[in-house]
């Protein structure tokens, strides 16, 4: 009896570790079909915005003002 609980124990770390070992390479699949160019994109916008924050106040008035 005190064998097939040692083995349980086994069991159950094995599982886990094949849980994990799956989630890692299902989610490295997953960021494979994400389009990287379109991080890259909204990652410079975001800058060229930071960099020169003003601007973009002024492109905003500069639209409301046309209208």
């Amino acid at each position: 009896m005190e064998k097939e609980r040692d083995n349980f124990w086994f069991i159950i770390g094995g599982i886990i570790v094949l849980v994990i070992v799956g989630v890692i390479l299902f989610k490295g699949r997953e960021m494979q079909s994400v389009p990287v160019t379109g991080y890259q994109e909204l990652k410079q916008e975001t800058e060229r915005q930071m960099a020169n924050p003003g601007a973009q106040e002024g492109q905003k008035q500069m639209r409301n003002t046309t209208k």
